[in-house]
């Protein structure tokens, strides 16, 4: 149990920073009125406004799951023995 526990926390802290920068991102474009434009499409500045919670919400929610996911730790006994056939 202990390894897939370990590797689920580290893809949600992994994936906590990136939606944090994602956040950074986009109050960074609403503060200094950055221009996107992809292609001949210009993306409205208000579409910002509705990233920035969406993604503040992302952030919580994966350092609040790596925070109450149990913590393999001290007391948790010996790992399992390989089973013989």
């Amino acid at each position: 149990m202990g390894k897939p526990l370990f590797l689920l926390k580290a893809y949600l802290v992994f994936s906590g920073c990136a939606f944090f920068l994602v956040t950074l991102l986009h109050l960074a474009r609403v503060v200094f009125q950055w221009p996107i434009v992809v292609g001949a499409i210009s993306v409205p500045i208000w579409f910002s406004w509705l990233g920035l919670p969406a993604s503040v919400a992302l952030v919580g929610c994966s350092f609040w799951l790596v925070r109450h996911l149990p913590h393999p730790g001290i007391g948790d006994g010996p790992p399992e023995a390989p089973r013989s056939r």
